[in-house]
């Protein structure tokens, strides 16, 4: 059967009988065996090595016989020849040699091959073989006493239990019989000297070497021998680990099997403490790589293919086929938890293989197996996980991040558990007890590694405890309870403080979910966390830091890694473990994906909100902060039964520092309408002594007081005087001040003696004259803001004109309280003060304003010191407006586009007169169709002739025709003599025509012309009718003479002009022109439980409320029912709130009252500058809830009681806003005006800003422009074109 050519053409039956001739040389013998084991198949090799067996065994005589390894080189490499033939015969005729076959022999080649001097590359190969020819031996049951002793004496330095030293045991073994050399002290430097070995570190590091080796041969080698049947090669695993366990494991730890774990009868092992070994220890080194060998073994089926070779995998399946073998192995993943630091990485392979186990990634297979329950298992990996807690190296600063890593490791398996839905109650109970007694006993110590773990710790009990009750169903007990009282309570780390702070936030989030179906998730997080290492890069800094001789490893041990995610670090890359530990938030999902009984959930955040009181200390004041946020975040969304128990725990303290820190959720549940009287009386009593003059915070906070309970918290502030030590007032004392300025004359004295001193800034000095305004407007009181007026001109910087704008803004307000009499002497004295023209303007604007609105006729002295500032203006508008509006149209709550007349599309002029200031149109069609179009407005008039007109047109005529038929050459004066003549006599001018006007007689005319408004009734209807009938009966005579008589007595032939083609389109721009300011604003209801547009637009009505508030702001409205009314960009039949004034037109955009889906509504209130929200719901209403580009302004309006409102207000930038302020809170009846004035301002400021002139300045520009370009005709032009007509109708 040898008889076939190997690939390189050599005769293999010819290398056969090479190889068995004895007489050969040795090493031409060994050259033809390897030629022949490298082209024979495994069958072959097998019956090559049975059929020559002697002349093999002959050839590793000779060659080992030969040699001498302490000698020379050449010695070492024929025993290397020797050791591999005899390996060749071991491995592959392993029945032979089992069965007793030349085994003295062997065994005495194998002493002289393992002697202790030998080199040590010589003693790696007698090892592994006398490992192979120790398993063929035991199977076949042929192994003595003596082999096992030898077998456990393999390792240098290894320790016995009975003190011997391994080396002497195994040369005096070897010497037995016989070696390569009789005198070992003489042996060359080749050769290793044991004994010369003294260093402890050294011993320490050859011990490490050979264990690791012989553990890597003891899987390797039982996959090497070719057995033919592989129930053997099973046979030899179950030997080798029985003998690993009981000549090995056993040495060095003695109580493996008598105070070990025994998983069948439930026993974990004894409790015992552990003594602090040097890690050079030779009991450190072997209890390190046994270990590791053991759970590499454990943990290989977890591991790739690659990383796991046959030989794990078949000591895996021995190892837990085995009950002895496992409870070993669980014994040992215990003791890897008193193991000194420095043996982190088999720690840390440890801890991911127990993880894997308990939380069920992998089951162990002796719970799948069904040979111990999941309840017992689980107990015992979490007695072993939480053992390292007790080790006595913790405090190791050398090895901080390997411990603390590690711990890391642990605690994240614990606080995972809360995703497995089925384990056991009493796992969860044995889980929270040994935790809590493990942070307790951690959290009193002084060292690094209590200090690192704090955080990590309380997390983990407060996640486990929490949840324990929905994922395990277990209820927990009181004592568990007090446990982490005692444990919060006595932890001298804030950091464990601060984890419980943010349970408290999740839970706290989640019972509002479960309540009202909220999720009140904010972006900022309240409690600021400390910044730990994440867990994958301190487990890499570990290692890095990690010296000694275990982290030294070659890959040996059976195995390369061994448990794939978490072995030497390797495997760590491969995981997203880059989050913080205190940032993986395993609460928040598993309570916000469920609901459950709000009652009990109420009963365990109570539990977890009592486990830390308040007190002074950094961490109570922490708790202190905590309970705040939580109480006012309870009240922000209607829970206020459960805020206020938290105020009780707060007040109940009796700790001002606590009661300063909880300032502003005390103060806010002073406005919950649940508060009892006793608990109002005591935040009261415990707020009033940390009011002062000079603590900002506390001030700030009790802004939002209601006013009766500011009164009273503030009353040592109102009857004591400021200190002396105060230099300055800050903001928010000069807005406590007027705030009570509303309620008390001693804070509105304090405000008028600042505002006096003018040295405050402007901020304060805006809003004090506001608060003096407010105060003027409440009790009506001219002469405040008579004194008020006086003060602020009496600064002397540029600032008082922002102020004096303050002022003229709220004069329309201030008129319906006040005397408009009063109100315009106020007025007309300090008008000559201000020099300021934009304010100046303002206010002469708004003066105006308040006569047209006015009920009665202002005095002479008043009118006329008015008109003289307005006729010093260069703009004659105001005055123009002040004569015209006042006489003719005494309507202003009309639009003003609705006082112009309309025209018909079709009429067009043809001819056009410019006359005092203002543009005459006669219509081409007929010449009794008048429009006269102003600086102010446009109106149009048809004449009827009547017969008192007809004897002046007839005489009229009559001249015309003299002066026409006179003949040529007549010596007669001219056209222009006599037209000048009889026109002067006929239409002199109805007043003198001066520059300035004479106030005497502007007064006359606004006293004896202006009308009185009356309703178009019923009656009045058939007044005008019955006038209309009188008038169409007396018509006599023609129209168009009815027009020269009117152009005569009108004086118009003097002031004809002529125009450009494009002057009837300008005109048309002209009465497109507006002469009020317009506005539009968005007022938006905001309902309980609504943050987002879609919920707020659904909204098609508000409460009683809100709708009575909205009936205050104007007259509602159909967009389109009355003519030339401002539409505010509304489509027509929109229902919106409409407010006119003879300066401003408002329309305002009703959230409830748009049409349309919730673009279209966002699309005219995304586009107002101005929003006012009216809002109900608890929470406080954000900008971004409605975002748009625009809301320059936005008024808050929040109630604090039944009868008052807090509004609030936010501005893109600094303007100018009266008479309202951040934070004031007014009266609810007296809103609508106040909050309507306020928008009306706001949006004027926001347009000064912007150096917007007002509408009715605008279109004076416009006016002029046009009337730039007319161009006077002359006289005879003037004639013939209003007189022709009617002389080619006489003739």
């Amino acid at each position: 059967m040898f008889g076939r050519k190997q690939k390189g053409g050599v005769d293999l039956s010819g290398s056969v009988s090479r190889f068995v001739d004895v007489h050969r040389d040795c090493f031409s013998r060994v050259k033809h065996l390897k030629l022949l084991l490298d082209s024979f198949s495994v069958q072959e090799k097998r019956q090559l090595m049975e059929e020559y067996s002697f002349e093999t065994f002959h050839l590793v005589d000779e060659l080992l016989l030969s040699c001498d390894v302490s000698s020379s080189a050449q010695g070492a490499i024929e025993a290397e020849s020797g050791l591999w033939t005899l390996e060749q015969l071991l491995c592959l005729a392993p029945q032979l040699v089992g069965s007793g076959w030349q085994q003295h022999a062997i065994e005495s080649l194998l002493k002289k091959a393992i002697y202790p001097h030998n080199v040590l590359s010589v003693r790696k190969i007698a090892i592994r073989l006398f490992l192979i020819f120790y398993q063929c031996l035991a199977v076949y049951g042929n192994r003595s006493g003596v082999m096992d002793r030898v077998f456990q004496c393999l390792l240098p330095y290894f320790p016995l239990s009975g003190g011997e030293k391994t080396q002497v045991i195994l040369q005096e073994y070897c010497q037995s019989a016989g070696s390569w050399d009789t005198n070992p002290p003489n042996r060359s430097s080749r050769v290793i000297s044991r004994e010369g070995t003294s260093n402890a570190r050294e011993k320490a590091q050859l011990l490490q070497v050979y264990l690791d080796k012989l553990l890597e041969y003891c899987c390797r080698e039982t996959m090497r021998i070719e057995w033919d049947d592989e129930e053997k090669r099973r046979e030899c695993a179950h030997f080798i680990m029985d003998r690993l366990i009981t000549l090995y494991i056993k040495e060095i730890f003695p109580d493996v099997e008598t105070n070990g774990v025994d998983m069948v009868g439930g026993w974990m092992g004894g409790e015992c403490e552990t003594t602090p070994l040097d890690t050079a220890d030779p009991v450190v080194i072997a209890r390190y790589w046994l270990i590791r060998w053991m759970n590499n073994v454990a943990s290989s089926t977890q591991v790739t293919q690659e990383m796991a070779h046959g030989g794990l995998l078949l000591y895996n399946s021995v190892l837990f086929s085995s009950e002895r073998a496992t409870n070993c192995l669980l014994t040992l993943l215990g003791e890897a938890m008193k193991l000194p630091l420095a043996c982190a990485n088999v720690m840390r392979k440890v801890v991911f293989l127990l993880s894997s186990w308990l939380l069920q990634t992998k089951f162990a297979p002796f719970v799948s197996n069904g040979s111990v329950s999941v309840e017992s298992s689980s107990l015992l990996f979490i007695h072993i996980l939480l053992s390292f807690f007790q080790s006595p190296y913790l405090d190791n600063p050398d090895r901080l991040d390997s411990s603390v890593s590690i711990s890391f490791d642990i605690l994240l398996t614990c606080r995972s558990l809360c995703r497995i839905s089925h384990l056991p109650v009493a796992v969860w109970s044995d889980l929270l007890s040994r935790l809590i007694s493990s942070a307790t006993r951690l959290s009193t110590q002084s060292h690094n590694f209590s200090h690192e773990t704090s955080a990590p710790f309380a997390n983990t009990v407060l996640t486990l405890l929490i949840t324990a009750k929905e994922i395990g169903g277990l209820i927990v007990d009181d004592s568990v309870w007090d446990g982490v009282h005692s444990y919060l309570e006595g932890s001298i780390w804030v950091d464990s403080t601060t984890q419980w702070a943010k349970c408290v936030q999740i839970l706290t989030r989640a019972i509002i979910y479960y309540a009202i179906d909220v999720d009140v998730q904010e972006k900022e997080k309240t409690v600021k966390e400390k910044p730990l290492v994440s867990v994958r890069r301190l487990r890499e800094r570990a290692m890095k830091n990690e010296g000694g001789m275990m982290e030294c490893e070659s890959g040996g041990s059976g195995g390369s890694g061994g448990n794939g995610g978490n072995g030497d670090g390797e495997g760590d890359k491969s995981q997203e473990e880059d989050n913080l530990f205190v940032d993986s938030d395993e609460l928040s999902p598993l309570l916000m994906g469920r609901k459950g009984e709000v009652e009990d959930w109420v009963k365990v955040w109570k539990r977890v909100v009592l486990c830390c009181p308040p007190s002074s200390s950094p961490s109570g004041k922490v708790v202190t902060t905590t309970l705040s946020a939580t109480a006012s975040t309870l009240f922000g969304v209607g829970i206020s039964n459960t805020g206020l128990w938290i105020i009780e725990l707060l007040v109940s303290a009796g700790n001002d520092s606590v009661t300063s820190v909880a300032l502003p959720s005390v103060v806010e549940s002073l406005r919950s309408p649940l508060i009892s009287p006793t608990l109002q009386s005591i935040c009261l009593s415990v707020i009033a002594p940390l009011v002062n003059w000079k603590d900002d915070w506390v001030l700030s906070s009790i802004l939002s007081l209601r006013p009766l309970h500011l009164l009273i918290v503030t009353s040592s502030l109102l009857n004591a005087p400021p200190p002396r030590s105060l230099i300055y007032e800050s903001d928010e004392l000069m807005r406590v001040m007027c705030q009570l300025a509303l309620h008390s004359s001693v804070a509105e004295g304090w405000i008028m003696r600042q505002l006096a001193g003018s040295t405050i800034t402007l901020t304060q000095g805006q809003l004090c004259t506001n608060a003096l305004i407010m105060v003027s407007i409440m009790r009506g009181d001219i002469s405040l803001f008579s004194r008020l007026t006086t003060a602020i001109l009496s600064w002397k910087n540029e600032t008082r004109w922002s102020l004096v704008y303050l002022l003229s803004s709220s004069l329309p307000i201030l008129n319906r309280w006040m005397n408009d009499t009063a109100l315009l002497s106020i007025i007309s004295d300090a008008l000559p003060s201000i020099q300021n023209e934009k304010v100046r303007r303002e206010m002469e604007a708004i003066s105006v304003s308040i006569i047209h609105s006015s009920n009665s006729s202002p005095t002479h002295h008043q009118l006329s010191s008015l008109v003289h500032h307005l006729n010093m203006d260069s703009q004659r508008v105001l005055e123009g407006s002040l004569i015209v509006h006042s006489s003719q149209f005494p309507l202003p709550t009309f639009s003003v586009s609705r006082l112009n007349s309309s025209l018909p599309s079709d009429d067009l002029p043809f001819s056009f007169v410019t006359r005092h200031s203002s543009l005459l149109s006669v219509s081409r069609s007929e010449g009794t169709r008048i429009s006269s179009r102003s600086l102010f407005s446009r109106h149009s008039w048809s004449f009827a002739p009547l017969p008192s007109i007809n004897s002046i047109s007839n005489y009229v005529s009559s001249w015309l025709i003299k002066c026409c038929a006179k003949k040529k050459g007549e010596s007669t004066p001219t056209i222009l003599g006599a037209m000048g003549d009889g026109l002067d006599q006929l239409m002199g001018p109805w007043h003198k025509d001066n520059s300035e006007f004479d106030s005497t007689s502007i007064h006359h005319i606004i006293n004896n012309t202006k009308r009185k408004f009356r309703r178009r009734g019923k009656v009045y209807v058939e007044i005008a009718k019955r006038e209309e009938g009188a008038m169409g009966g007396n018509v006599i005579g023609s129209e168009l003479e009815e027009w020269r008589s009117i152009a005569l007595t009108m004086g118009c032939i003097s002031h004809l002009v002529e125009t450009r083609t494009s002057f009837s389109r300008n005109t048309k721009h002209l009465d497109q022109t507006v002469a009020r300011e317009t506005h539009k604003i968005a007022v938006v209801y905001v309902g309980s439980g609504q943050e987002d547009k879609q919920s707020i637009f659904s909204n098609s009505c508000g409460s009683d409320a809100f709708e009575s508030f909205v009936k205050g702001l104007g007259w509602e409205v159909s967009i389109g029912s009355e003519e030339g009314m401002y539409c505010g960009g509304l489509p027509p039949n929109s229902r919106a709130i409409y407010y006119a004034d003879p300066l401003n037109e408002a329309v305002f955009h009703l959230s409830t009252r748009l049409q349309g889906d919730v673009s279209s509504k966002m699309k005219h209130i995304g586009n107002d500058e101005v929003h006012v929200v009216w809002n109900e719901n608890c929470r406080q209403y954000k900008r971004e809830t409605l975002a748009t580009q625009f809301c320059d302004v936005l008024f808050i309006i929040d109630r604090i009681s039944p009868c008052s409102l807090r509004i609030s207000i936010e501005t893109q930038s600094q303007l100018d806003l009266s008479p309202l302020w951040n934070g004031i809170v007014v009266p609810e009846e007296e809103a609508p005006i106040l909050m309507r004035n306020a928008c009306l301002n706001a949006s004027r400021a926001y347009r000064m800003s912007k150096d917007t002139i007002r509408p009715l300045a605008h279109r004076g520009r416009v006016f002029d422009e046009e009337c730039c370009h007319l161009k006077r005709l002359s006289l005879n032009e003037s004639i013939s074109k209003l007189f022709l007509p009617v002389m080619a109708e006489c003739s």
